[in-house]
């Protein structure tokens, strides 16, 4: 049975409804725009060097997090809290220092103690219909002098990572 190691994560309001995980070493992609067209449609996708997360809303706090597990865990264990999941993509991590965030929004730094390696990423996510409902409620007490805005998530995703091959070693000559 897999069992979880370290989790990670922050609650911060998504620039552009986006949420993006790649390792320091690779660079953002060029051309973001495939790979985003790809998670509208299926909530994750990824590029092999960064998974992208389309937000059900851009207007209120979501948790975004990695939890990384010791080996592929059961669907059952990463849908326990009511979570749906999206397929599994893959992620290069040369250094396994990744960068977890929003594009021109906040990031945070996540070392992963198992190290350089390709890793395989399941997106679990719940409570998007709720979000876009609250969105609107928002929305529509906007200028109203009412305050429906809150700090607690309003959606939220969790990138789950199990190594699935390490790091070649470069030999020397």
């Amino acid at each position: 049975m897999a069992d979880a190691i370290v989790e990670h994560g922050f609650v911060s309001v998504p620039a552009y409804g986006l949420l993006s995980l790649r390792d320091q070493e690779n660079d953002p992609t060029e051309e973001p725009g495939p790979p985003i067209r790809q998670a509208v449609e299926h909530i994750a996708a990824a590029t092999g060097y960064e998974v992208f997360i389309k937000c059900a809303q851009d207007l209120l706090p979501v948790y975004a997090g990695v939890r990384l597990w010791d080996e592929e865990p059961s669907d059952e264990s990463l849908t326990a809290d009511g979570s749906s999941l999206t397929a599994v993509l893959s992620l290069h991590c040369p250094s396994a220092e990744l960068v977890l965030g929003s594009p021109t929004g906040e990031s945070v730094g996540i070392d992963l103690p198992s190290g350089p390696g390709q890793y395989a990423a399941v997106v679990s996510y719940r409570a998007r219909e709720e979000a876009m409902r609250h969105r609107a409620t928002v929305v529509g007490n906007l200028g109203s002098g009412g305050d429906s805005a809150t700090q607690e998530p309003a959606e939220y995703y969790v990138v789950n990572l199990w190594r699935t091959e390490a790091a070649a070693r470069e030999v020397a000559d």
